[in-house]
């Protein structure tokens, strides 16, 4: 655009100037001032013609110095010289570059908000970790292995669950753990654990012994007593319910055992307690329970038993 601004004042100025050359007159008057009233009086009798020289023109062309035009004169020169449909289609990129910009500078301004606001709740979350770490004591861990499974288990009073019990988290110092369980006898251990010590405390409870039967009158004692009558046959089945009740499930309680009913076996089972005298693993019954009283018993406890699953011919319950 300067190039041409430039062009542009040299074309006028050689112009200008091949008219003043052109003109004769022009030239005769300027002689006659140079050589007095003599000589313009003979460029007024003769004219005289002069033609430009184009070679001089040329040089005195690119002899001009080249005057650097201002951008923002070319510029406004440009805008002024534009069409109507021009301007409104500058004025839309303007728009649009501005708007452009514009949104730019808001997502720029909301990342920095952004990341502001990450390190601020960095910051606050890590204040609150040291914080709690500070006001929190260090615990230590400790793994109960305590026999039999399924123990219930105490620490200092307050039930934690039931053994086996891994990575119980406990406040360091001195601690008492209890453990009980049916047909156990109940026990404690103490133990101490320091801050972020890991440790296992072992335990195995004691069978609670079975009490012996009482004295049946005549100076017998169990050591003594005959061994369990075996049953093959089946007796009253409405006999042995009432047995069980009176007789059987009265001796359990007294020694601390769970009850006996039918569902404790399958009949195959049942079968082969009876007629083997299986009782005698845990105590004789000889004298206490007659051959007829057992029958009887079998007698409820296989007619509503679960039956074997390979029994040919019977219809499980």
């Amino acid at each position: 655009m300067l190039a041409v601004a430039v062009q542009v004042g040299v074309f006028f100025a050689l112009r200008e100037k091949k008219k003043k050359t052109d003109d004769p007159k022009a030239v005769a008057a300027g002689l006659a001032a140079d050589a007095g009233p003599t000589a313009a009086t003979a460029a007024d009798a003769s004219p005289i013609e002069l033609e430009p020289d184009a070679a001089v023109i040329a040089a005195a062309a690119d002899a001009a110095p080249v005057v650097p035009a201002d951008a923002a004169v070319v510029a406004r020169t440009a805008i002024e010289e534009e069409t109507p449909s021009e301007r409104r289609r500058r004025e839309r990129a303007e728009a649009r570059e501005e708007a452009k910009r514009e949104r730019e500078e808001a997502r720029r301004e909301r990342e920095r908000q952004a990341a502001a606001e990450r390190e601020r709740v960095a910051a606050e979350k890590k204040r609150l970790a040291e914080e709690r770490a500070a006001e929190k004591p260090a615990l230590g861990k400790v793994t109960f292995l305590i026999k039999p499974n399924g123990a219930s288990l105490a620490v200092d009073g307050v039930f934690v669950g039931k053994s086996p019990l891994r990575d119980v988290q406990t406040t360091p110092g001195s601690h008492t753990v209890a453990a009980s369980a049916p047909g156990y006898t109940a026990d404690t251990v103490s133990f101490s654990v320091r801050a972020k010590q890991k440790r296992t405390v072992r335990l195995s409870l004691k069978r609670t012994p079975v009490k012996p039967p009482p004295d049946d009158g005549g100076g017998e004692t169990v050591a003594k007593r005959p061994a369990t009558p075996r049953v093959s046959g089946l007796g009253d089945p409405g006999r042995g319910r009432a047995l069980i009740g009176s007789k059987c499930n009265a001796c359990h309680r007294a020694r601390g055992v769970g009850s006996v009913g039918p569902r404790s076996r399958r009949r195959g089972a049942w079968e082969r307690f009876f007629k083997n005298g299986y009782h005698d693993r845990y105590e004789r019954l000889g004298g206490l329970v007659s051959r007829s009283q057992l029958a009887a018993v079998k007698a409820y406890l296989m007619e509503n038993a679960k039956c074997d699953a390979n029994a040919a011919g019977e219809k499980c319950k």
